[in-house]
């Protein structure tokens, strides 16, 4: 799996992005990623299981699935963004992180994640997800996104190959250049 490259780290970026919004309002268009998607998910769930939505941000799933009845809990490890879900409504929200999360082996029956795991480095992608299969139930859902094939990835795929070969090219001129230094027995 790809991960999503920043300037700043995962955990700056969405502070910084949650924190200079309002809480979000329900989505309401069903056809639309992802609350699309968190319905197809819905049709195929156990009636009645409990879900969690990791990641939530600001809550714009999230609230959608509590207004109309669902028995949904929100995390997300950005601390703003779970304060202005709680100061706005009663819906459950907490901040957690996907690496260790707290909760009981097979408590929800699905599990939405759109956008999460690409955001995670390489050595905590193992760790997620082993946490998201303890909590879940057996025959449970996974619903999730990854941005593998964004432009944006490939770009700074390219950037970084190019950035690592003009270097390694360097390094390689620099050699050639320095002169080669050999005693002369001649010399003294």
């Amino acid at each position: 799996m790809r991960i999503t490259y920043r300037k700043n780290s995962a955990k700056e970026y969405w502070t910084k992005r949650w924190t200079a919004i309002e809480a979000d309002e329900p989505m309401e268009n069903t056809n639309v990623y992802p609350l699309k998607y968190t319905l197809r998910g819905i049709k195929l769930m156990r009636k009645g299981g409990k879900i969690l939505e990791a990641g939530c941000g600001n809550g714009r799933i999230l609230r959608w699935l509590y207004k109309n009845g669902y028995n949904v809990v929100g995390m997300d490890y950005i601390q703003e963004a779970i304060e202005k879900i709680k100061k706005q409504t009663d819906i459950p929200a907490e901040t957690g992180d996907i690496t260790n999360l707290h909760y009981k082996d097979e408590s929800f029956a699905m599990i939405l994640a759109f956008g999460l795991y690409h955001s995670l480095p390489p050595e905590l992608q193992d760790k997620a997800f082993s946490e998201t299969k303890r909590v879940l139930e057996k025959n449970g859902l996974l619903v999730c996104s990854f941005r593998a094939d964004n432009l944006n990835t490939r770009i700074s795929d390219k950037l970084r190959e190019k950035e690592q070969t003009r270097t390694r090219v360097e390094r390689e001129r620099e050699r050639e250049r320095v002169p080669q230094t050999q005693s002369d027995p001649k010399r003294i």
